[in-house]
């Protein structure tokens, strides 16, 4: 997707968005007046998204545009949209033990080592390890 580059930006942000130490020496606003469409399964991951998207979109001045629908729904527009390549959405939900073996083949996934990696891209406060040691070597 054209936007995926400033997706996991915004989507590290969002892990990262309580933390006010970081705010001091990290640059929050450095993608001020986008807006990112996110394509979301109805789960409760999505709705805390949802409810923190306000917070997001003050301390980064990037706007969210939440496209939330049922599974069966979801599904099919992901693929539609992923298939085309439509630059219609920047971040998708993903279940890597389901579509992992058919995204990667297609390229639908990035290697977000080197994001994470950018003091420029990520703050440097920002805890990877706080993930499961699975979720971090899929």
């Amino acid at each position: 997707m054209k936007h995926f580059f400033r997706s996991c930006l915004a989507v590290g942000a969002l892990l990262a968005i309580g933390n006010p130490a970081t705010a001091q020496s990290f640059d929050w606003k450095q993608q001020d007046g986008q807006t990112l469409t996110l394509l979301l399964n109805n789960h409760p991951w999505s709705q805390a998204v949802k409810d923190l998207a306000g917070e997001f979109t003050e301390k980064t001045g990037i706007r969210l545009r939440l496209d939330v629908s049922n599974e069966e729904q979801f599904r099919a527009r992901l693929t539609t949209v992923l298939q085309a390549r439509s630059p219609d959405i920047d971040v998708y939900m993903s279940l890597k033990p389901r579509e992992g073996a058919v995204f990667a083949k297609a390229g639908w996934y990035a290697d977000l080592g080197p994001m994470l990696r950018d003091p420029k891209l990520t703050a440097g406060d920002y805890a990877f390890e706080d993930f499961g040691s699975a979720l971090r070597e899929a």
